[in-house]
């Protein structure tokens, strides 16, 4: 989900299999920051770029 979000995707968009709803995504993404010991969904999309799960332009 992190690398997910960190690319931009929507909820809708982060399912990881056709019969898994944004609804069922949507909870899993609000928990990253509680996760990922940061506050709001910025932060961990920089400790994704910082881990090397993305990178910029790809």
């Amino acid at each position: 989900m992190l690398e997910l979000v960190a690319r931009g995707r929507s909820n809708e968009e982060s399912t990881p299999e056709p019969r898994v709803g944004a609804a069922t995504v949507k909870p899993r993404i609000s928990r990253l920051p509680a996760e990922t010991c940061s506050r709001g969904r910025a932060q961990p999309v920089i400790a994704a770029y910082e881990a090397g799960l993305v990178r910029p332009g790809t």
